[in-house]
């Protein structure tokens, strides 16, 4: 029978305190604790002699009749090397090599430590050398399909008529039927020009929680058609068709972020929709800027849809809160909080200011389109 989770949270963090109490003693130079991503958490990061540690921490109270020392389970195994990975394309400086190393606590029902066991390289290591080849074999395969897509015929995710550009591409009648904001750049809050995106508005500074916001079209015409298609069609490939588009804006600018973060869905709209548009948008963004996805808001069950909502309605809608989880921190990252569309910005504020709460050092707003109409005239 498990402990009661509140006690089994108290007993990991008086193991990592004497984890970490114990690699100071070894010389170990400890980077961060309790780094955390969708895809796992690393309970210690460490550093020695040019070499990274990924430091899991097992502790467990004395029971006579099992084993003490019962080691990670694959599932356990596999997550904190996901998580070492992300972590790994973090650094700006690669180390020597990157490990991962086991620490196993047993105490007694009073607190006090009975035995400790440190197992070296549980796992395969990181080296750069194969991060290296990884890189290459990716270049390789891009070329590959840069070369097929030549040769093939793809059909226009906008009209449906076929045509022999790259895959996740608009044919020529399509893309001069959408209204691309590639040049047209200002706040969209307030409508000042701007000289780039995500350049900070000095008129708006200091009364919204984001620091630079941008959009990849007008939602009018075709654009609206492929967000309401996107929305509420099930036509979930327009994200990797938008997130391809938007790449080519951001990588344009050179832009930079730690974590991507999407606006939730209430479940219950979320069981029924099947899926989150959103997040499936940030998610194909992710994978093209190799940061992580992070989830840092709490679950909530019902909110009445913006979308019925009028102007003077959906500015009382802000002081509604987006509530986090109880273990989220978020101190010094840069997070890209995204969404479908800009309206008027009151639910990217109420989240940009629960992010701000949770310690987040600079936040930047990205949707699929921007509504033209609530655009406020100077």
């Amino acid at each position: 029978m498990k402990a009661p989770k509140e006690i089994r949270h108290k007993l990991g963090a008086r193991g990592e305190n004497i984890a970490v109490k114990y690699l100071k003693r070894h010389n170990y130079i400890i980077i961060t604790r309790n780094w955390k991503i969708k895809a796992g958490e690393l309970d210690i990061v460490a550093f020695k002699d040019d070499k990274l540690f990924f430091v899991e921490v097992k502790t467990r109270t004395w029971r006579p009749d099992i084993d003490q020392f019962r080691h990670l389970s694959l599932r356990q195994a596999k997550r904190n090397r996901m998580a070492g990975k992300c972590y790994w394309r973090f650094l700006e400086e690669t180390p020597e090599s990157a490990h991962f190393d086991l620490i196993e606590i047993i105490t007694s029902k009073f607190g006090f430590v009975l035995d400790l066991k440190h197992t070296q390289d549980y796992q395969l290591p990181i080296y750069p050398l194969l991060a290296e080849k990884q890189q290459e074999q990716e270049k390789t395969a891009a070329q590959l399909v840069t070369g097929l897509s030549a040769a093939l015929i793809f059909q226009c995710p906008g009209c449906g008529e076929p045509h022999t550009g790259k895959a996740n591409t608009f044919c020529s009648v399509c893309e001069q039927k959408i209204h691309w904001m590639n040049d047209d750049f200002f706040c969209l809050e307030c409508g000042t020009p701007l000289e780039s995106p995500f350049a900070e508005c000095q008129e708006c500074k200091g009364k919204v929680p984001w620091s630079g916001a941008a959009s990849l079209m007008y939602y009018k015409g075709l654009g609206a058609n492929l967000v309401k298609g996107f929305k509420f069609n099930d036509k979930t490939f327009l994200g990797r068709v938008l997130a391809e588009r938007a790449i080519k804006l951001l990588r344009d600018h050179e832009f930079k972020t730690d974590a991507i973060a999407a606006i939730p869905m209430p479940w219950l709209r979320q069981f029924r929709r099947g899926y989150n548009q959103a997040d499936i948008f940030a998610r194909e963004l992710a994978k093209r800027l190799n940061v992580p996805v992070i989830y840092p808001f709490a679950p909530t069950f019902f909110r009445k849809k913006q979308s019925r909502m009028n102007m003077k309605e959906r500015a009382k809608s802000r002081l509604r809160s987006f509530p986090l989880k109880k273990s989220v921190n978020l101190e010094g990252l840069n997070i890209l909080l995204v969404d479908d569309i800009f309206t008027t910005g009151a639910t990217l504020k109420s989240a940009g200011n629960a992010l701000k709460k949770a310690g987040a050092e600079n936040l930047q707003i990205f949707t699929c389109a921007y509504t033209p109409r609530y655009r406020k005239k100077k």
